[in-house]
């Protein structure tokens, strides 16, 4: 286990009424703001399956189904009215059927690092909201997995396996371990880069530790790097490659000899 850890993340149809199934959305009838029904309770739960809006499944289509929509619609590049006619209703059940038949596949090889996206990511004991939450993940948690679908990772947890949203991981990021000054980048879930790496100086220029994103637009080639040495003189230091992750502070990845 890494003692010491700084993490970066790399940010990168209509249907007929006949044809419909009892689980799916009958895209016959258009819901809006204010429409009720059974049918909007259906529109609820498979928003929270395919969005994970966390929506009261009480058949009101209020502000709150409203929003989860649009924010669906803005996805899929359907017309963010926030109105399910046919196009939006199609999709959303198109959505959901392909998840149902969605094969799970095995790796050969295993043990991919992926990492949690968010602070208290639910991991269900099976491939479903509605599934028992048998453990919340931290922001920047790892874990390896063992299989995957369009939606859902199925990872490891030690003694037991559980299942995660594909939406709540990252599976590129770069891994430092300060303890040992070794750099690692994942991407898409492959070590590509292993590598000696020189941190702060502890006690005087630690390195801060924690979870940070490296934003495209402030990547930089052929910079100079300028700043105060501890006795008040000046340096400046040419660099190749600048990826700063703490840019109030000017401390990045760079190049060195």
């Amino acid at each position: 286990m890494y003692k010491k850890l700084l993490l970066v993340f790399i940010l990168l149809f209509c249907f007929s009424i006949s044809n419909v199934k009892a689980d799916s959305l009958d895209c016959g009838v258009t819901l809006r703001r204010g429409s009720s029904g059974s049918n909007v309770k259906k529109l609820q739960k498979r928003l929270n399956e395919v969005m994970d809006c966390d929506l009261d499944v009480d058949g009101i289509f209020g502000r709150m189904t409203y929003s989860c929509v649009v924010k669906f619609e803005k996805k899929y590049g359907l017309d963010p009215d926030g109105i399910v006619g046919k196009k939006t209703c199609g999709k959303l059940n198109k959505e959901l059927d392909d998840e149902d038949n969605d094969e799970e596949i095995s790796l050969s090889d295993g043990n991919y690092l992926i990492v949690i996206d968010e602070d208290g990511a639910n991991i269900y004991s099976s491939k479903s909201s509605y599934a028992n939450v048998i453990k919340k993940a931290e922001f920047g948690e790892l874990f390896n997995y063992d299989s995957r679908n369009s939606r859902w990772y199925k990872i490891d947890l030690g003694d037991s396996y559980g299942y995660i949203k594909r939406t709540k991981v990252k599976t590129s990021f770069i891994l430092v371990d300060i303890s040992d000054q070794r750099l690692q980048y994942i991407k898409n879930n492959k070590v590509v880069v292993d590598s000696n790496v020189v941190t702060g100086m502890m006690g005087s220029h630690d390195t801060p530790v924690g979870y940070y994103i490296i934003r495209e637009y402030n990547k930089e080639r052929e910079r100079t790097l300028r700043g105060t040495n501890d006795n008040g003189s000046s340096y400046s230091a040419y660099v190749e490659y600048w990826m700063p992750f703490i840019t109030s502070r000017g401390i990045g990845f760079h190049d060195a000899s």
